[in-house]
């Protein structure tokens, strides 16, 4: 399943790779694909969306 979320939180290059991170600890095969300048991540996997948003959110970014 593909989820497509807006975060505007993520301003930098360390955004991306903190939120990659986070979505892969929750799901290691996920495929996750970050738009930095508009901001919205692509995640194609088996997580819920609610649980990829918490994750994102647990590490301190807001999610639309």
């Amino acid at each position: 399943m593909t989820h497509q979320l807006k975060v505007p939180s993520m301003v930098c290059s360390s955004c991306v790779n903190s939120v990659t991170k986070a979505i892969n600890r929750l799901e290691e095969d996920a495929h996750v694909n970050i738009d930095l300048e508009n901001k919205i991540v692509s995640i194609d996997g088996k997580s819920s969306e609610d649980a990829i948003k918490n994750a994102i959110r647990a590490i301190g970014h807001i999610v639309d």
